[in-house]
C-alpha cells in the first residue's frame, strides 16, 4: 500500500525513526515504526536511499509535506551543509499495518526478504518499547481526564450551591422588604373621615 495514503499520525523519534498508525487490510489502525537510519546515507551532503548513518552527520531532521517527505541539514565532506530530503513514498510502503523498506534488504517485488535476526531483535524491542510508552501515555491521559473531570463536577456543584444560596439570600430580602413596605404602609395609614353639618352649622362626625 501506498505510504502516504494508507498512513497518518506521522512523527519522527530521536531524528531517525519513522513511526505513523497505518491501516491494515481489515480497516483497522496499527500503529509501526521504522529505524531510517538503516536504509538512509548521507553521500556527500546527500540523502541517499540503500545506504545507512545519515543520523549520524545530519541535523534538523523533519518531516515535511504532511509526513511525506524526510528533511534534513547534511554536512558535506568540505564542511558544508546542505539541505536535502528524500520522499518516503520512494521507498517506503504500508504493508498490512506495517512499515517496510523497499529496497536493498528490504521488501521487493520478489517478496520480503528476512533481516537479519539482530536487526529484528532490535525492531521487536522498539515496538514493545513504543507499546508500553503508549499505553503508559493513554493511562496517564486518562487518569488526567478523570482527575479534571472530577475537579470540573465539583467546582461545577460548588458554583451552583452557592447560586442557589444567593437566590436564597436574595428571596429572603425581597420578603423582608415587601413585610417592611406593608408595615409602614399600615403604620402611615389615616382613614378619612366624613364630616357632615346640620342645618345649625355644626358639625358632627
Amino acid at each position: 500500500m501506498s505510504f502516504s495514503e494508507t498512513t497518518r499520525y506521522h512523527q519522527l523519534i530521536d531524528g531517525r525513526i519513522l513511526e505513523a498508525e497505518c491501516l491494515n487490510e481489515y480497516g483497522d489502525w496499527v500503529r509501526s515504526a521504522i529505524d531510517l537510519n538503516n536504509y538512509i546515507g548521507n553521500i556527500n551532503g546527500t540523502l541517499e536511499w540503500d545506504s545507512a548513518g545519515f543520523f549520524d552527520t545530519a541535523v534538523n531532521v523533519n518531516l515535511v509535506e504532511f509526513g511525506r517527505r524526510l528533511e534534513a541539514v547534511l554536512v558535506r565532506e568540505s564542511g558544508m551543509e546542505d539541505i536535502c530530503g528524500l520522499w518516503l513514498d520512494e521507498r517506503i510502503s504500508n504493508i498490512n499495518g506495517e512499515l517496510v523498506y523497499q529496497g536493498g534488504g528490504g521488501y521487493q517485488q520478489g517478496g520480503f526478504q528476512q533481516p537479519g535476526l539482530g536487526q529484528v531483535i532490535e525492531d521487536v524491542a522498539y515496538m514493545e518499547e513504543q507499546r508500553v510508552e503508549n499505553d503508559i501515555y493513554r493511562d496517564e491521559a486518562r487518569v488526567e481526564g478523570a482527575f479534571y473531570g472530577a475537579e470540573a463536577a465539583v467546582e461545577g456543584a460548588v458554583y451552583r450551591e452557592e447560586e442557589r444560596i444567593y437566590d436564597d439570600e436574595v428571596r429572603v430580602e425581597n420578603d423582608i422588604y415587601r413585610d417592611e413596605a406593608e408595615i409602614a404602609a399600615v403604620e402611615n395609614f389615616r382613614p378619612e373621615v366624613e364630616v357632615e353639618v346640620d342645618f345649625n352649622g355644626r358639625g358632627y362626625y
